[in-house]
């Protein structure tokens, strides 16, 4: 009896793992990125705040210096991201969670470009700010086309993929908040923005398949190894 606990006790361990695996895999399908902003806060007064009529908007105001791996060309402090766009605000779906919504329709242009070329081109709409969280939440993005002239191995991986998007876009708060978004302070305000763009494959690699099928077998096995035993068990008790 005793041997047939540990064994359950170690398809558990298995089954542990097998999840962990789960987990993880999806996460190394979105390896190709780049980033734009700085953690410490640093560079450009980019994202600018203003009202116009009464109404709440925001604008895209300047260029964002991208980072990316280490050593990467994208990386060495010549290259930005550019979004073009006002977007107004619409309906307050939760408290401080606005709609937005982009004037003149369509979507925003994103760029990589170092002011004279662009490297990235893209399409993409921001759809709903949260000023809770401070991220705004964008649709996917599309129309990409790269143009890798500059070598950089980020824009390499990111031409390999199938779909894009922003897997993460913060803003800074911007200075008297709430005064702001009551409108009892309604001038120009500005802070910085940071996002990551991130390249996703179609289908994961068949060595990825493999890892999964071996997972989820290993989950199915111990469940029913374990439900086996705990009738068991629970008439030891």
């Amino acid at each position: 009896m005793k041997r047939k606990i540990k064994l359950a006790k170690l398809w558990g361990l298995v089954a542990l793992i097998a999840a962990m695996t789960l987990i993880v895999t999806p996460a190394l399908w979105a390896l190709p990125y780049y980033e734009s902003g700085y953690a410490d806060g640093s560079g450009d007064q980019l994202f600018k705040f203003f009202y116009y009529s009464g109404n709440k908007r925001i604008q895209f105001a300047d260029s964002n210096l991208i980072t990316g791996p280490s050593g990467d060309t994208i990386a060495n402090g010549s290259y930005y991201q550019a979004i073009s766009g006002t977007y107004q605000f619409g309906s307050e779906v939760n408290s401080g969670v606005y709609e937005l919504t982009k004037l003149g329709g369509g979507t925003s242009a994103i760029s990589v470009t170092d002011g004279s070329s662009d490297y990235l081109a893209a399409q993409a709409q921001a759809l709903q700010i949260n000023f809770n969280n401070h991220t705004i939440t964008w649709s996917d993005v599309t129309n990409v086309s790269i143009n890798n002239t500059i070598g950089s191995q980020a824009l390499t991986d990111l031409a390999s993929a199938s779909t894009y998007a922003f897997t993460s876009f913060t803003f800074q708060a911007i200075a008297n908040e709430s005064a702001w978004l009551s409108g009892s302070d309604p001038s120009t305000k500005y802070t910085t923005y940071y996002s990551k763009l991130e390249g996703f494959a179609a289908v994961p690699e068949p060595a990825t398949w493999l890892l999964i099928s071996m997972g989820m077998g290993a989950i199915g096995f111990a469940l029913t190894y374990r439900r086996r035993f705990i009738p068991v068990e629970m008439a030891i008790h």
